[in-house]
């Protein structure tokens, strides 16, 4: 007998299902459970931490229920698996050996639809010239098209959007090294380059959206964006097994329309994750995130991701923020509305992107509910911005009546059950219900009568789903039981049988009972047709919430911490007073934060400030509380200091630190100067440049020069504003030299053979490094600071060659000078051996150690020369 003939039915349909699918791990309904077999279950059992078992000759199986899938989807995606769902798409029927199953939709990390997370899909490729991608949340429906013409602006993309699966041609060299290189853990999936057609994806996409051009979407005369999205949709297509009805627009990006971040910058501000463990903690996010609704929480990080650079728009914003902190009765009127919104905006997408589940369509009602409230609160406001939202609302009452009206609020949660429909909803719903019901009391009837004529006074009329309704009689009155009972289960302790009047109830009831429940079923589908014929007005009052809740957000924000509302200016200034680290100043610290002022003025020469001070003085929180700080008031918040006017930036760029970037085969010097030169060829004269360190990953030489040189074209031919922070005390000489560099230093106050970081900035040079006088505070032998006196002397001495700082001049210095005990190396290495020495690891008797080599080496050089 051959194999083949050996399988069972079942067994038949999975393998020919599985063969199809053969890249997923294929969830194969069986009744109520969801079973996986074979690997599949191996790995299902070793991922989800679920029972391994198996069937007949040992094949090895594992199961989840079906009405908890979601979470075991979930875990797997997460780990970057792929998941086809297979369900029976037909009842099963007497003498049908197998029931129909299809594979419904696949679910990737790209294409699972969460609680409240963003879950970005993105498709890429390269044309030859630039970089073409296309991005949705499918839960959301709104799809991006865009271009980058550098490898830095993608990565810029890809780190703001979080993407969690790509999809790209199979065989793009340049996408798969970029991706091997960048991003080798992320989910990718490819499609032959046959595919990237652009006939065929302008005719998918016209196809999609049921239109005959794509002008109003503005991507038109641009293939390779139509590539782009023509590819999303075919993915979405290929694992949801049809169009979703939530995806209803492009939106083509333009590069000019809002202010640019690089990825690098992304991540040393800390605006979505902080760099200790990459969670939320302590970022700019989580201080400005207090909203109410998921629909306010994801505003406000697509807010964060494009700050805006239209004046008028930022003013708009402004305007409604300030209402909000003025007028307290509206704010908190509508934030009470607001905490009974539920995420309807998912819920649309979740019923586009399955059946849907009757809570779904209870949320699209809650959802709508109060949306006549909101309308009229805020159609009195006399601020633009809210008017035009209250004119956008759509109220809907005719699907909020049906909704309201057919669906039972406390009813089953799942389709199949019953209970969903409302008394009163549908006339043949109510009719069944009424036969079965008025059945029922039949049955107590039953049981009362046969009670009385059998005298057995513990029998019982049950019901089960293998058996139907049967009368129950204990062992002991079984020779009571009369000839017409009929026999039909025999238990350990009781007999089981049917009559024939019971048998016709019987068939009465369940019969109502299976009308009733497919008649409700198409009356939740007729319901939900309803609600997507209506999807592009839902998420239109989605979107007006998610605005309204992060406009009050900002408000409520401000009042609690202190902002202020910024005012633009029609030119390159940046003054702000008193400003502070949004998220520093938040922190538990046994120090009140202490604020500082920026003033940067291109025109009246005060555009590049060289900040000097010790480490841990708040250098580093001065830069980043500044960028911080613009980036806040381009997004529409207030800001925290105590007044602020600037001229709207294009740009902000961070070289923030230094560390290897071994993965990618970068060395500490190799990443500070790839981060330079990308700020050199990317800044213009409408960026803000923060430089926290240059050159510290090479010899002190090579660094000095070239921090000094990077400065000097910033300041002359990029004409951008900067604040550059340095140890190299040598760059406050640039003042000198050009009048738009000014100085700055952080306050430090001696006390007692101690040194106190008043954290504030002030104009000028710092008077002296105190960095030997650190190395005195951490216990090294006098001597050796001595030592290094007498060398920082030297080399301060020599900081000028023929009245010009030695940097600023043009040819090489003497013969005498380069031939020095300076060029040699020693001093330059005991000055960066204490000068990089990090005493914060270093066990007492480590650092004792690495002071005593110090020690010697000196000596030995002492003797030597």
């Amino acid at each position: 007998m051959s194999k083949k003939s050996k399988q069972t039915p079942l067994t038949r349909q999975y393998n020919k299902i599985k063969k199809e699918y053969s890249n997923s791990i294929l969830f194969f309904q069986v009744g109520d459970f969801y079973e996986v077999f074979y690997d599949d279950a191996k790995t299902v059992s070793d991922e989800l931490d679920i029972a391994l078992t198996s069937r007949k000759k040992g094949q090895p199986m594992a199961g989840v229920p079906l009405h908890s899938v979601q979470r075991y989807l979930r875990k797997l995606v997460e780990k970057g698996y792929r998941v086809a769902i297979c369900n029976q798409v037909e009842e099963p029927q007497q003498g049908k050996k197998i029931v129909k199953r299809e594979v419904v939709k696949v679910v990737t990390p790209g294409t699972y639809i969460g609680d409240e997370e963003e879950t970005m899909l993105l498709t890429l490729f390269f044309d030859g010239d630039s970089f073409y991608y296309s991005y949705v949340d499918i839960s959301i429906g709104d799809i991006y098209a865009g271009e980058c013409t550098t490898k830095t602006k993608l990565l810029s993309v890809l780190e703001k959007l979080e993407i969690k699966e790509i999809v790209c041609p199979e065989n793009d060299g340049i996408i798969n090294k970029f991706l091997n290189k960048y991003y080798p853990d992320l989910f990718v999936s490819r499609y032959p380059d046959w595919d990237f057609d652009w006939e065929i994806s302008k005719k998918r996409i016209k196809n999609y959206f049921n239109v005959v051009s794509l002008v109003p979407y503005g991507i038109d005369d641009n293939k390779s964006k139509i590539i782009s999205v023509g590819i999303l949709l075919k993915h979405i297509e290929n694992t949801q097994k049809g169009k979703l009805h939530n995806i209803c627009n492009i939106e083509n990006e333009e590069k000019k329309e809002y202010l640019s971040i690089d990825a690098k910058t992304w991540r040393n501000l800390e605006i979505f994750k902080n760099i200790q463990n990459g969670t939320e903690k302590n970022t700019l996010y989580e201080v400005l995130n207090e909203n109410i609704t998921p629909m306010g929480r994801r505003t406000l990080r697509r807010w964060m991701r494009k700050p805006l650079m239209e004046k008028q728009k930022l003013q708009k914003r402004w305007k409604a923020v300030d209402y909000f902190v003025k007028n307290r009765e509206k704010r908190e009127t509508l934030m009470e509305l607001l905490v009974d919104i539920p995420d309807f905006e998912r819920a649309i997408g979740r019923i586009s992107y399955t059946k849907g589940k009757p809570r779904d369509l209870l949320q699209i009602k809650e959802g709508l509910c109060n949306m006549q409230k909101f309308k009229d609160l805020l159609n009195d406001s006399n601020i633009s911005i809210l008017e035009q939202m209250s004119s956008n609302i759509k109220v809907l009452n005719e699907l909020y009546e049906l909704l309201d009206s057919g669906l039972k609020v406390d009813g089953a949660s799942v389709l199949g059950k019953g209970n969903l429909i409302k008394d009163g909803f549908d006339d043949e719903v109510d009719r069944l219900r009424k036969l079965k019901n008025e059945s029922k009391d039949v049955l107590l009837e039953i049981e009362k009568e046969e009670k009385e004529k059998t005298g057995i006074e513990t029998l019982k009329v049950k019901y089960n789903k293998v058996f139907g309704y049967f009368i129950e009689v204990t062992k002991s009155n079984i020779d009571k039981v009369p000839d017409r009972y009929q026999r039909k289960q025999t238990l350990k302790n009781a007999e089981r049988y049917f009559t024939d009047d019971l048998k016709e109830i019987e068939v009465k009831i369940l019969s109502a009972d299976e009308k009733i429940k497919n008649l409700e079923n198409e009356l939740f589908f007729e319901i939900k047709d309803e609600i997507i014929s209506n999807n592009s007005d839902i998420l239109q009052n989605a979107k007006i919430i998610g605005k309204l809740d992060n406009l009050i957000n900002f408000a409520n924000i401000s009042l609690e911490n202190g902002y202020v509302k910024p005012e633009i200016v029609d030119n390159k200034t940046i003054n702000i007073e008193d400003g502070r680290h949004p998220v520093i100043e938040t922190l538990d610290f046994e120090e009140p934060f202490i604020p500082n002022d920026l003033g940067m003025d291109p025109e009246n020469k005060r555009s590049f400030f060289i900040i000097t001070g010790p480490n841990m003085a708040g250098k580093s929180t001065y830069l980043r509380q500044n960028a911080l700080i613009l980036l806040m008031a381009q997004i529409g918040s207030f800001v925290p200091a105590k007044k602020m006017e600037f001229g709207i930036v294009d740009k902000i760029f961070s070289r923030v630190g230094a560390s290897d970037n071994l993965a990618q085969g970068e060395s500490t010097f190799m990443v500070e100067m790839l981060e330079a030169s990308y700020i050199l060829h990317n800044a213009t004269d409408k960026s803000f440049i923060v430089l926290d360190e240059i050159g510290r990953g090479t010899s002190t030489f090579d660094g000095l020069s070239l921090a000094w040189a990077i400065s000097e074209y910033i300041y002359k031919n990029i004409k951008a504003k900067t604040l550059f922070a340095t140890h190299y005390h040598e760059l406050t000489e640039l003042e000198d030299l050009y009048e738009g560099i000014k100085n700055l230093n952080i306050l430090i106050k001696e006390w007692d053979n101690d040194i106190i970081f008043l954290r504030k900035i002030e104009e000028g040079r710092s008077d002296k490094s105190y960095g030997v006088h650190v190395a005195r505070l951490a216990g090294l032998p006098e001597n050796v600071i001595n030592r290094a006196k007498d060398i920082l002397f030297n080399l301060e001495e020599e900081s000028y060659t023929d009245g010009v700082p030695t940097l600023a001049y043009d040819d090489k210095v003497s013969e005498k000078r380069s031939n020095s005990l300076f060029d040699s190396g020693f001093k330059e290495n005991i000055i960066n051996r204490l000068k990089f020495m990090d005493l914060n690891s270093l066990t007492p008797v480590e650092l004792m150690y690495e002071v005593e080599k110090i020690k010697e080496e000196i000596e030995k050089n002492d003797k030597e020369t």
